[in-house]
């Protein structure tokens, strides 16, 4: 009886451990990878929350109200409380501010496609290992929006539109489509109603200045959007670009006032364009660009105490 007994708990031991290695080499084989073309379909604009064995998360930074968050962000680096400057970084989802001037430099360069008169409503970053993914939306007063889909340091950026368009259903162009300064190309075009909101949406998938974008167009009526109307009405600009200065303005800053003073004439800094010194570039209405250059007077001042050493227009 006892003999029995210890063959029938090898029995269920054996069978336990066998059971688990099945277990674990299942869950080993659906672990996604970093293939970033094969997931690259499943990528949406909220991350999923879902935590994977191998692959770590992407870092996420999202702004709700871009244009204040931008200045916002753009200010707490000069902020000379430490404290403060922790706990803004955290509420960002930054932990450094390394992190903070990543995502700052890729928004300072990416080539933004203005192509619907409206508020850009939405701006969402999300990094991964090897590649990075921003989103901004933009949205009329009408209810209309557009979002872009940038997707950011790919290694093939042209298999990823191949992939793409070959996953398009009923596109509707069979010739990609291309703006006159050949800075924005069309490969396919989509055209459906949209499964949550009332209205359609029309969906293209190209380059702008060789990154690879998805661009989606949502409105209540779409009969008159297309490849051609697009590429007709859209420019390209930078984002810092969509809130200029008026001249009058700008000739009101003199030496010697500080950045608190600035601020209440011309709006938050624009951009930093310098490592060394405290130089902020201000984008003008007629075209030109201001910089303003900073000094800082004593080593805890903080940024409304700096003082404007000189300005430059051109």
């Amino acid at each position: 009886m006892k003999k029995n007994l210890s063959i029938f708990l090898c029995l269920i031991i054996v069978i336990s451990l066998f059971g688990c290695n099945n277990t674990s080499a299942e869950v080993e084989s659906n672990t996604p990878t970093e293939e970033i073309l094969n997931n690259i379909s499943n990528v949406t604009e909220k991350s999923s929350g879902v935590i994977y064995d191998t692959v770590p998360p992407p870092k996420s930074i999202s702004l709700d109200s871009p244009k204040d968050e931008l200045s916002q962000m753009r200010e707490i680096l000069y902020c000379a409380d430490k404290e403060l400057l922790e706990k803004a970084l955290l509420s960002w989802g930054c932990y450094t501010t390394e992190e903070l001037l990543t995502f700052l430099d890729v928004v300072d360069s990416i080539s933004y496609i203005d192509a619907l008169d409206g508020d850009i409503t939405w701006i969402s970053y999300q990094k991964y290992v090897d590649y990075g993914i921003l989103y901004i939306t933009t949205t009329a007063e009408n209810g209309d929006w557009l979002r872009l889909t940038y997707m950011i340091g790919l290694e093939n950026p042209s298999y990823w539109v191949y992939e793409k368009v070959k996953q398009a259903t009923s596109n509707v162009i069979s010739n990609s489509v291309r703006s006159e300064d050949n800075r924005v190309s069309l490969h396919s075009e989509v055209r459906k109603k949209h499964p949550v909101y009332p209205g359609q949406y029309v969906e293209w998938v190209g380059f702008v200045d060789r990154i690879g974008v998805e661009i989606l167009y949502y409105a209540s009526n779409i009969s008159g959007i297309n490849s051609n109307s697009l590429l007709a009405s859209l420019t390209i600009s930078s984002l810092t670009q969509t809130t200029p200065v008026a001249p009058e303005l700008m000739e009101q800053i003199s030496e010697g006032m500080t950045y608190k003073e600035v601020k209440e004439i011309i709006g938050a800094l624009q951009k930093d364009i310098s490592s060394e010194n405290i130089v902020f570039e201000y984008y003008l209405s007629d075209g030109r660009t201001a910089q303003i250059e900073f000094q800082k007077l004593n080593e805890n001042d903080d940024l409304n105490d700096f003082t404007v050493k000189s300005i430059t227009i051109e």
